[in-house]
């Protein structure tokens, strides 16, 4: 067998990606999944400074999407990607956080859409963090008129803001409600070679990756976490039966994955 880099989500739902990284695991070989805004320059230099403690005791954190509606093909084709633009899009910014701040958990949901249509928009709570102790909100809104994406991380010390976070390069910090020092990091060109660079590296020497299929594995969990409710549950083929979306029930706890027992779950 061989090593494999693919693309993000590494599968339509945790579950997939759970099987894809056994398999590997099985073999040795790694498996690695392109979320590749953890190789971003901005990104690392931001993970850097809240590790050194740059914002003091991290408190909170703050996204928010939103797009005009048009996007068809595979994006919005649940056999194909797993759900809507929330899969393929909000992926990215679930990641980001996992990557800066860590874990996320305890996902409470709000998630709408067209009646047997795939979701249009998502309104999350979480905590993130080893211990859990950064509270996390973020909403994504595929029928906006006016575009928005916004990345926003609250400490006891200050705040710093990412204005255009998928694809910027401002680093915004604040304290008192004043701006102290702005960063900027242009986006790589190509966007994937920071964390292609990584992989070769780790395929070379051993060295550490960002981006593996444990960490996609997290993201997946927690986008299914979210979406469980609204698609009347994740573990089956669900894109077959789309009259069922937005209406039955999330399955009881005890029919649960054991990750999605402690979540809470709300469909409209």
């Amino acid at each position: 067998g061989k090593a494999l880099y693919v693309e993000k989500p590494a599968a339509r739902t945790a579950t997939e990606c759970e099987t894809m990284a056994a398999a590997f695991e099985a073999a040795s070989l790694p498996l690695f999944v392109a979320y590749y805004r953890r190789g971003y320059p901005r990104y690392a230099a931001l993970r850097r400074s809240i590790q050194e403690g740059r914002l003091g005791t991290v408190e909170r954190v703050e996204y928010a999407c939103a797009k005009p509606p048009g996007a068809t093909g595979w994006r919005v084709d649940p056999e194909a990607s797993g759900g809507g633009l929330f899969v393929d899009v909000g992926s990215h910014a679930l990641d980001l956080v996992d990557f800066l701040l860590g874990p996320i958990a305890d996902v409470r949901a709000n998630v709408t859409g067209p009646s047997g249509s795939v979701e249009t928009k998502v309104d999350m709570s979480f905590s993130a963090g080893a211990l859990g102790k950064v509270a996390g909100k973020a909403s994504w809104n595929f029928e906006a008129e006016v575009a928005e994406d916004v990345l926003t991380i609250t400490g006891s010390d200050g705040s710093v803001r990412c204005p255009n976070a998928m694809n910027g390069r401002d680093v915004l910090w604040s304290r008192g409600g004043r701006e102290t020092f702005a960063a900027s990091h242009p986006p790589p060109d190509p966007v994937q070679l920071p964390l292609v660079t990584s992989v070769v590296d780790a395929l070379l020497d051993g060295s550490e990756c960002a981006s593996t299929a444990a960490s996609s594995t997290r993201c997946s969990r927690v986008m299914d976490a979210a979406l469980d409710a609204y698609y009347g549950g994740r573990g089956d083929a669900f894109w077959a039966r789309p009259e069922t979306w937005g209406r039955r029930p999330s399955p009881p706890a005890g029919e649960r994955p054991e990750w999605l027992k402690t979540a809470a779950f709300s469909s409209v």
